[in-house]
């Protein structure tokens, strides 16, 4: 008898999803089961089906996995596993299942676990190399039962923990309470999709990073760095601009205001400083540049570069924070 290895995992439940919008084509031309496998590792051999797309339509299901076995003696068992064909996904995406599992063989009133045949349901991630009847899932989706069926639907949702090649597999199974000798159960799948992943801002900069000298010029500030692990495009925005000295203050050369750029996708800054001498000099300014970057998905990260302007080519710039508004005059 040959079995898939079953794995305890943390979950993550819900009733309802509120998912951006898809981002992984790969994925999602999964859930009507066209293209899957059919891997006879069960612990029962035959003795299951699969109804895809449209056909699977009572109850919302858009795949359908069923199995009846005949001999089961007071024991659980599973059906066939269900392999799907192989998608790729980054570190980080969320992939998410819509799913119920229904009972069809015997006696099984509502809430009691006891008596009849229940169902158990399984779904799990696995790396496109591994061998499922030998290896370890690298995460699960679901794995519940024997319960009385059918149960409204649920969702579950799983990190991919590294970026590659993965396939999903499912497969239902039973229980039999009674020892009636007669198994089934049914597994209805639905809404197979990735959740957008944001952009990521950190390891974002500004570019430049340094203005010298300081010359009263403004100068056009880039934000880099900024990724998306997706490969969707992005927009960055300015969100806000501000400094460490005050704007348009003594000794610093009588600009106002000293940035720009709040609603575009850079800033323009002004290449000043408090000067001053025998102790009554600055530390330098820095200016604090908040922006977000949306891909096209509406999924979103904020952060902030800086830019600095140091009093002299010798004395290190000191960041006293984002005290002033840049954008206002005083």
């Amino acid at each position: 008898m040959k079995s898939i290895w079953l794995m305890t995992a943390t979950l993550l439940f819900s009733t309802a999803v509120l998912a951006v919008a898809p981002t992984n084509p790969s994925f999602e031309d999964l859930p009507d089961l066209d293209g899957w496998a059919v891997l006879d590792i069960g612990d029962y051999s035959g003795g299951g089906w699969v109804v895809r797309g449209e056909d699977a339509t009572d109850g919302d299901a858009f795949g359908r996995l069923g199995m009846f076995e005949m001999f089961a003696f007071g024991a659980w068992a599973y059906g066939p596993a269900f392999q799907s064909p192989i998608f790729s996904a980054v570190s980080g995406e969320v992939l998410s299942i819509d799913w119920r599992v229904s009972s069809t063989g015997g006696f099984c009133p509502p809430g009691n676990v006891n008596t009849g045949d229940e169902g158990l349901g399984r779904g799990y991630l696995f790396d496109a190399a591994a061998d499922p009847t030998v290896d370890l899932p690298v995460a699960t989706l679901f794995d519940v039962g024997p319960i009385c069926g059918p149960l409204p639907w649920d969702t579950s949702l799983v990190e991919v923990p590294y970026t590659g090649d993965f396939y999903l597999l499912l497969q239902v199974g039973s229980f039999d309470a009674t020892g009636g000798g007669v198994i089934g159960a049914e597994l209805d799948v639905d809404n197979i999709f990735s959740v957008n992943v944001p952009p990521d801002c950190s390891g974002a900069e500004a570019m430049p990073g340094m203005l010298w000298p300081p010359n009263h010029k403004s100068y056009d500030i880039a934000i880099v760095g900024v990724i998306d692990l997706d490969g969707d495009a992005f927009t960055l925005n300015v969100d806000a601009l501000r400094q460490d000295e005050p704007v348009n203050g003594a000794e610093d050369g009588d600009t106002c205001p000293d940035a720009s750029g709040i609603g575009t996708d850079g800033a323009s800054v002004i290449a000043e400083r408090v000067g001053g001498e025998l102790g009554f000099e600055g530390n330098g300014r820095v200016y604090w540049i908040y922006f977000t970057a949306t891909d096209t998905y509406g999924a979103s990260c904020s952060d902030v570069v800086k830019v600095s302007v140091a009093h002299d080519k010798k004395t290190p710039v000191f960041d006293n924070g984002p005290l002033f508004d840049s954008t206002v005059c005083p």
